[in-house]
């Protein structure tokens, strides 16, 4: 599971007890799996959404591409 979700073991076993998370099917005391479907659903649902329209960009960003100006006015 750690490799199809790109993340290490540590922030797995971190992760699999939050709330979002599906439950595991426990296959025995020490092993368990997890239905790839709930998990791509639950993660589809975590996922953050960017608003649409002009401003979708983050400020932050924005202000670092090259060709803009910083908001203190020194040229990018």
């Amino acid at each position: 599971m750690c490799d199809r979700l790109d993340v290490s073991e540590s922030t797995f076993h971190r992760i699999r007890d939050e709330e979002w998370m599906p439950r595991p099917i426990v296959l025995s005391p020490k092993v368990c799996r997890w239905s790839w479907a709930e998990v791509e659903e639950a993660l589809r649902k975590r996922a953050p959404r960017l608003a649409v329209g002009a401003n979708a960009e983050p400020e932050n960003l924005a202000a670092v591409r090259p060709g803009r100006k910083f908001r203190s006015g020194a040229p990018a």
